[in-house]
């Protein structure tokens, strides 16, 4: 008799609890996508003119950026506007100076659902007064005004019903189809891995050397490339802190059209993702959190630190007394913690050409770490496996590609601290380098290819399409950069790792010598001193904080195979 096996239900429990989360977790993506964010129409009376602006915000203050405007539809004289993400208020700006005029209506629209505001949910802010004309609300802006502004509520019960419905809705029916067809997407990749183990053994048996043969020698530049990456900014951060036009300079023709400090920045995250996900192979969670932590945390600190109490208090206009007992002076200390960067300090640095921002590279260092935690859920999601970088790859390349076409270049902040795209963009290039990482045992290490990838660039400089040849070009030229023929190996491993240490410690020194000289350094006098101070903090920093916490480090996992101390 054949016996049916009954199914497993532990199994079962943890394959609905999976599809719970996913849900839930889609869901949230699709509230704060702008898949279902609102799009307003707003149907006037007698309106004096042809256009009016809207602006929006989440985190950040109202701005011209965060701002959209538009023409009058004059067959009903009405106003449209889509807004790039969802807000509780948002402030029209009619007119630009006196006027009068009266709003017949106020419409939402979200996913195709049209829902009506209540007249009374508009408020006037400024220098405009409203009441009521032939039943409807009725605005009037006085001779004198210059800016009258509008605000509009759009927390309405029911926009709040067809959003979450909506995105519920969506959410159940993907995780349906992604759980029923579930064997044969494990399959599919069972399959596709099979392959790729055996392109493996078929390059191994051939002697084809591959990425993954030149990682095995250990030797490499990237303490090189990462020190060049760190002064590439330092220059290019010289221009606009000594108010230096960029156009004066040959310093951003030798890039290739790209902006010197983007593509530093872009190199940093790529060799990242590469060399941290061979870290994160080789570690437990637990070993991976602790490496992660001693690596930025220590130097990160005593920069904020020394920044605060130090170069500040030398350089406030404010009193010692004021500025201590500022509560603004121990929040910058908060920059300690990869989260939220503070950029200023109280009376520091307000009157120079980049005026109160003390240390502005800081703002890569929460998306670097942001990229930590990604990669780490990446990984366990892929049961301890990089087998999801692809599609993750593929889901934030399919998303920038529609944003650049139908999105908006509004910041949009997640998590309450990063912004959305600067963020997607360096994890994208970071997500990269991680896939070449995984891959490194069947992708050719050949001059051709990096030759290809050169040219790429250059394609991409001349039609204007950077972030495209970035991401497919610059990692796998900077990793034969790296790996073809390491230059420098006994100079550089006596100095050690300086790239950090620069990175972090040159924006403040620039501001403090533009200070000291009243605005009237050369940019290559400045660009040339803070690069000599910047080095000579950063060995003291390698030597006494760096090392030791990677020292630290080291007594959870020994170093990983690349030799790097990521």
């Amino acid at each position: 008799m054949q016996i049916t096996p009954r199914p497993n239900k532990q199994s079962n429990l943890k394959l609905a609890l999976i599809g719970v989360i996913a849900t839930l977790l889609l869901a949230w993506l699709l509230l704060h996508s702008p898949a279902l964010a609102p799009s307003i129409k707003i149907t006037t009376v007698d309106f004096p003119t042809e256009r009016s602006q809207l602006f929006f915000k989440e985190k950040t203050p109202y701005s011209e950026k965060n701002s959209f405007i538009s023409q009058i539809n004059k067959n009903d004289q009405s106003f449209e506007f889509t807004l790039p993400f969802y807000v509780k208020d948002v402030r029209w700006d009619p007119l630009e100076t006196a006027g009068e005029f009266s709003i017949k209506s106020v419409q939402i629209s979200v996913f195709g659902f049209n829902t009506e505001l209540n007249i009374g949910d508009t408020t006037p802010l400024n220098q405009i007064n409203k009441t009521s004309k032939n039943g409807l609300a009725h605005f009037a802006a006085p001779a004198d005004s210059s800016d009258p502004q509008i605000k509009i509520h759009l927390n309405h019960t029911h926009i709040k019903i067809i959003r979450i419905a909506i995105s519920l809705t969506l959410s159940i029916i993907t995780t349906m189809i992604l759980v029923f067809y579930r064997k044969a997407i494990t399959n599919f990749i069972i399959d596709k891995q099979k392959q790729l183990q055996k392109l493996k053994t078929t390059m191994k048996e051939k002697n084809t050397k591959t990425l993954g043969s030149m990682v095995e020698q250990r030797s490499n530049n990237f303490d090189l490339i990462r020190l060049a990456a760190a002064l590439t900014v330092l220059v290019s951060h010289s221009f606009p802190l000594s108010g230096t036009p960029t156009s004066s300079s040959s310093w951003y023709s030798l890039f290739l059209g790209y902006e010197p400090s983007s593509l530093a920045v872009y190199a940093f995250f790529s060799i990242s993702g590469f060399l941290i996900a061979g870290s994160l192979e080789r570690r437990s969670l637990l070993e991976y959190w602790q490496a992660r932590a001693l690596r930025i945390l220590p130097a990160l600190a005593v920069t904020s630190f020394v920044t605060a109490l130090l170069i500040g208090a030398i350089f406030t206009t404010l009193s010692m007394s004021e500025y201590f007992n500022s509560p603004e002076t121990y929040h910058y200390l908060t920059n300690s913690i990869p989260y939220r960067t503070v950029f200023t300090l109280p009376g520091v640095f307000t009157d120079l050409p980049l005026a109160q921002s003390v240390n502005g590279s800081l703002w890569t260092i929460p998306i670097e770490a942001f990229c930590y935690v990604a990669l780490a859920a990446i990984f366990i999601a892929g049961a301890r496996s990089f087998k999801l970088v692809l599609p993750a790859i593929l889901a934030i390349a399919a998303y920038l590609t529609w944003n650049s076409f139908y999105g908006s270049t509004t910041s949009r902040i997640i998590f309450g601290a990063f912004e959305l795209l600067p963020t997607l963009r360096f994890g994208l290039i970071f997500l990269v380098g991680t896939a070449l990482w995984t891959y490194k045992d069947i992708i050719p290490f050949k001059g051709g290819i990096a030759a290809s990838c050169f040219a790429i660039l250059l394609l991409g400089s001349r039609f204007g399409q950077y972030n495209l040849a970035l991401f497919i070009a610059l990692p796998y030229l900077l990793f034969y950069l790296a790996y073809r023929r390491p230059v420098f190996q006994s100079a550089i491993r006596k100095l050690g790792d300086l790239s950090y240490g620069t990175y972090l410690f040159a924006f403040p020194i620039q501001q403090s010598l533009v200070s000291l000289t009243d605005k009237t350094i050369n940019v290559w006098v400045l660009a040339i001193t803070t690069a000599a101070i910047s080095l000579g903090l950063a060995w003291i920093s390698w030597r006494f904080i760096e090392k030791p916490a990677i020292n630290i480090k080291n007594r959870f996992r020994a170093i990983n195979a690349s030799g790097q101390p990521v």
